[in-house]
């Protein structure tokens, strides 16, 4: 994702900067997340939330460790989706993403969860469009080994 976010700045330069916030908790070299779960909705982000914009905006990334799931929160400060919706910038091919992701979310996690896998909400300012909001509940195994187990590769 910072390879792509690095790419797409230099794309759309100077129309967004970026940061990640990870929870200290999430130990971000032993973690595995599908690569391309959380893709769609960055690259949505960038096409058609903070590039149509005048002015610069900004996507974080933030994963937070909650109970046996990393909540994962894309948000943009960009035109939002009635806008972007406007603008014919819409993929058809998008909303089938957010289906399969949905579904793959779903079929990963505990069928009793209250919880969507995935929110997206429409963020506003003053009843102004500010941007968009996507998170995704991934459930977390914690499969990492003890100290006694990690020497004897």
């Amino acid at each position: 994702l910072e390879y792509y976010l690095d790419l797409e700045a230099l794309r759309f330069s100077p129309r967004f900067s970026y940061h990640f916030d990870i929870d200290s908790k999430l130990n971000i070299d032993m973690i595995e997340i599908p690569s391309m779960l959380l893709q769609p909705f960055v690259e949505n982000a960038v096409i058609h939330g903070v590039a149509p914009q005048k002015g610069t905006g900004e996507i974080s990334v933030d994963f937070q460790l909650s109970g046996a799931e990393i909540i994962a929160t894309i948000r943009d400060t960009g035109v939002g989706r009635a806008a972007s919706a406007q603008l014919k910038l819409r993929d058809p091919h998008k909303p089938l993403a957010t289906q399969i992701t949905m579904e793959r979310l779903q079929l990963l996690r505990n069928k009793t969860s209250e919880t969507p896998a995935l929110q997206i909400h429409d963020l506003y300012e003053q009843d102004k469009p500010a941007g968009t909001e996507v998170v995704l509940h991934i459930p977390f195994q914690n499969n990492q080994p003890n100290h006694d187990q990690r020497h004897h590769h």
